[in-house]
């Protein structure tokens, strides 16, 4: 079941509905008048009846609603003019007959437009009322209470309750396969090579809330270079990364699940998955499978949960767990889980071969440049060192320059060092998430302090990951910001905090 947030049509189809019922209301108020013309006939002086009075008023009302709907293509009707409407004919039914009005089916057509405009439970709450008050009309015109029980009274307002039913469910299906579709297509904008693989699968994850009501999600992360890693989120709070020893015990409790379904758990209902009702998985499988979905509802403390897996291009899985505590998957949901795991898998596989790629071309720049500051830029250092340290040793220790002398060999040193380090930056002897960055950074902010006097602190995670080309954007971001601290403030210290 999808969340019902109002009306997903466009507005010229919302128009197209506003003309079909001011339509119908001009056809209603004719065969009113009919009605009570044929009412009037014989008569020496026909009077003015309630039916034709509350006829007449209809129609200037009916007229003036169509005149809106042709003159105004944009022209949209609220909820309000459809439930108006429903008591304007139900108050025409009961003065024409009740259950046995000629006017009875003129009901459906607001349960009709409520449906297609405002999905399930509107339209069931109209037929609901529009049927009791079908119901009760007959001991209104009747007077006597056993008219009630007759098959006369009651089987027009059960036939309207049933063709708002079947009006309703019809309605909310086709709401919500426009809304699965177009939900489809909007998550074409949430890949980007910016981005890692847990950063995507978190946005997809919020996503899917502004359509399902869930508030939390896990993900399960097992690549076959890395450790387990256990991402859980509860929203809208930001994702976070469980302990090493909870993310192993969880993503091998997670990895006996069927590898290659989406799934739904839904408890006193079991798992409902497409390989568990394949003919060749044997019982004990499928009890297995059913016992271990349980147990990780029961260590998730949720009623039922959604799941998608994911295969990695370079081997392993991630899987998306999501749930609510207010709301209960059903089998319903697992056609369009299907859909967005397929939809989903090869852009994800797109994604990392694009990553990977980079990777591997900022890899070879990397080392390209590497062996180029080992050869271009560390050797004349090298050299200046032991220009300068062969010059120290000529000057006597009381002249007035040897101080000077040796200050110069102890920055030269220090910068064939930062220079060294940086090359085994490069190379990738570093963890790549830090040494991509956080070193930078740092070098970044110590010849700022040199050069203009301002405190610059670097705080970052341990266990910050992120890719090349969020890296390079970053740097340039810190680069820009104490750029502007410099000339647009008095600053005395920054501080720089990263996050991931």
């Amino acid at each position: 079941m999808l969340l019902n947030t109002g009306t997903i049509e466009p507005s010229f189809t919302a128009s197209i509905y506003a003309r079909l019922a001011a339509v119908v209301r001009l056809v209603a108020c004719l065969a009113v008048l009919h009605i009570a013309y044929l009412s009037t006939t014989g008569q020496a002086e026909p009077a003015a009846t309630p039916l034709t009075v509350l006829a007449i008023v209809f129609g200037f009302y009916a007229a003036w609603r169509y005149w809106r709907a042709i003159r105004d293509k944009g022209y949209q009707e609220g909820w309000a003019c459809h439930w108006f409407d429903a008591a304007c004919y139900l108050a025409l039914a009961v003065m024409t007959g009740g259950p046995a009005s000629d006017l009875y089916l003129f009901l459906t057509f607001p349960l009709f437009f409520i449906a297609l405009r405002w999905g399930f439970r509107p339209a069931m709450a109209l037929a609901a009322i529009l049927s009791t008050g079908i119901w009760a009309s007959s001991f209104w015109l009747s007077g006597n209470l056993f008219v009630l029980l007759r098959a006369e009274s009651w089987m027009p307002p059960l036939g309207l309750l049933l063709l708002g039913y079947l009006m309703a469910t019809w309605a909310d299906f086709d709401m919500t396969l426009k809304r699965r579709l177009s939900v489809l297509k909007e998550f074409n904008s949430l890949f980007s090579p910016r981005f890692n693989l847990e950063q995507v699968m978190d946005r997809m994850a919020r996503h899917l809330a502004t359509m399902y009501p869930i508030d939390k999600f896990v993900l399960v992360l097992m690549e076959s270079d890395r450790s387990p890693m256990v991402y859980r989120a509860d929203l809208p709070e930001a994702m976070y990364q469980v302990s090493d020893s909870t993310a192993t015990d969880f993503a091998t409790q997670v990895s006996t699940l069927d590898s290659q379904a989406a799934l739904v758990f839904v408890d006193k209902h079991g798992l409902v998955s497409p390989a568990l009702s394949s003919a060749d998985m044997r019982t004990h499988v499928r009890a297995e499978q059913v016992a271990t979905a349980s147990t990780i509802a029961q260590r998730l403390n949720c009623p039922s949960f959604g799941s998608m897996q994911f295969a990695l291009r370079q081997g392993g899985w991630a899987r998306l767990i999501i749930w609510s505590d207010k709301f209960r998957f059903g089998v319903v949901d697992l056609p369009f889980f299907q859909q967005l795991g397929e939809q989903l898998a090869p852009r994800l596989e797109n994604m990392q071969m694009l990553d990977r790629l980079a990777g591997e071309v900022a890899d070879a720049e990397r080392h390209r440049i590497s062996r180029d500051i080992h050869d271009s830029a560390i050797q004349p250092y090298i050299g200046l060192k032991f220009g300068l340290e062969a010059l120290a040793r000529k000057v006597p220790s009381e002249s007035p320059v040897s101080s000077d002398i040796r200050r110069l060999v102890e920055i030269v040193t220090d910068e064939i060092k930062e220079l060294r380090t940086f090359v085994k930056g490069l190379r990738g002897d570093e963890d790549p998430g830090r040494a991509a960055l956080v070193p930078a950074l740092r070098r970044q902010a110590t010849r700022f302090a040199e050069l203009y006097g301002i405190t610059v602190s670097v705080e970052s995670p341990r266990d910050l990951h992120i890719g090349d080309a969020l890296a390079n954007e970053a740097f340039h971001m810190v680069s820009e910001a104490l750029s502007n601290v410099r000339r647009h403030s008095v600053a005395s210290s920054v501080i720089v905090r990263l996050s991931c």
